[in-house]
């Protein structure tokens, strides 16, 4: 019946959360579930080539939950992923490569969950493809 339903939901709900169970407070999809915490960095390139923007930290995967960039000139940007000087050995691409025009721009992300992963021992970088001023942000967690 009707009201025995709500009986079981009001027990359900009534009832605490195991320990263990769940994050308490942990609201959205925040990729560490608590485990991370949140870094934000600038990106200010202006130059034809590729850079580090995260290091690499042992075994940990980087996971951006948010980025933007807005150009300074008519320019490409991508973002890799790879070991060594601004990820030179193993290089992966993580996106394409967003062309972008004077005062045009891209974001992505609104920091609850991530929008890009790196794999395990690999550092965050972007490829850029003239000196063209590529500025913006990006927020992080590294775990």
């Amino acid at each position: 019946t009707v009201v025995a339903l709500l009986k079981v939901l009001n027990n359900n709900l009534a009832s605490a959360t195991p320990a263990g169970t769940n994050t308490v407070g942990n609201v959205g999809s925040d990729p560490s579930s608590g485990k991370g915490t949140p870094t934000s960095i600038p990106i200010s390139i202006s130059t034809g080539a590729t850079t580090q923007l995260v290091a690499l930290s042992g075994s940990t995967k980087i996971y951006v939950t948010s980025f933007d960039v807005i150009a300074g000139g008519t320019g490409t940007i991508q973002f890799v992923t790879g070991t060594g000087t601004a990820c030179a050995n193993g290089s992966t691409t993580l996106t394409g490569a967003y062309p972008l025009t004077a005062q045009a721009g891209i974001a992505k992300g609104n920091g609850g969950a991530a929008v890009l992963i790196t794999p395990a021992g690999g550092e965050l970088c972007v490829t850029t493809s003239t000196s063209a001023q590529m500025s913006g942000s990006l927020t992080y967690q590294q775990f």
